[in-house]
């Protein structure tokens, strides 16, 4: 029987061989193997319940995002610094990040121009995180003398990374939102399970060889990472 007042959401996969938990504001996701018994989940929710409490208390306290505006003055991260945006019309619709802000052009005579600086923004994120950490990923790879066999960009909505049992990266795109060491910690975390596919104190130790600032990236991305989900 679970005993956490909140929602939970039991996500079985074959892609997991261990559980992940999320935890948000008001509710409880639990990624698991699909095997897994009933039983099994309630054991878990019960020796975890202190923590997830702690956690969906942790959420509460934050500020609530406030949803974004495409309009000049509107400020978006990139590599932990924030741009203003500066729209403007012209003869094609582009992004040029240039002197502190985000310009951003459309056609004049366009319409529903918020859903076009949305879709411009997304696609300038998505080739600066492709560009940045797949460079990030081989660099550092060969430091640690790893080889991921492939490296994937995705649109996760509650996960930074992966790394698959056969060596498959997969990167959030919105991290390039994070500062850059932010950024450092996420692909040596990922990169680490090529060694280590856990988080045993063994994987804790190896990450420490290849990250010097591990537990202060983790405390940004506890405080300011919920405010990176949605564009």
């Amino acid at each position: 029987m679970r005993e956490l007042n909140y929602p939970v959401n039991i996500i079985r996969t074959n892609r997991r061989k261990t559980v992940r938990i999320y935890v948000s504001r008001n509710f409880v996701k639990l990624y698991v193997p699909k095997e897994i018994s009933e039983n099994k989940i309630n054991d878990i929710l019960h020796s975890k319940k202190s923590w997830i409490i702690s956690k969906i208390k942790e959420r509460s306290l934050l500020p609530p995002k406030v949803p974004k505006r495409y309009i000049s003055g509107q400020l978006f991260p990139y590599l932990g610094r924030n741009y203003s945006l500066n729209l403007r019309f012209g003869r094609e619709n582009v992004v040029k990040l240039k002197r502190g802000h985000f310009n951003i052009f459309v056609l004049e005579n366009k319409e529903n121009c918020d859903q076009v600086v949305k879709k411009l923004l997304f696609e300038w994120y998505l080739r600066k995180a492709k560009k940045l950490l797949i460079k990030k990923t081989i660099m550092l790879s060969e430091e640690m003398g790893v080889k991921p066999k492939t490296i994937v960009i995705k649109d996760y909505k509650s996960k930074w990374g992966s790394c698959s049992i056969k060596g498959d990266l997969c990167y959030n795109w919105r991290i390039v939102m994070a500062p850059m060491q932010v950024v450092h910690y996420l692909v040596a975390h990922e990169l680490c399970h090529l060694l280590e596919h856990n988080h045993s104190q063994r994987f804790w130790q190896q990450l420490s060889f290849f990250c010097s600032h591990i537990k202060e990236s983790r405390i940004w991305l506890n405080k300011f990472g919920n405010n990176l989900i949605d564009l």
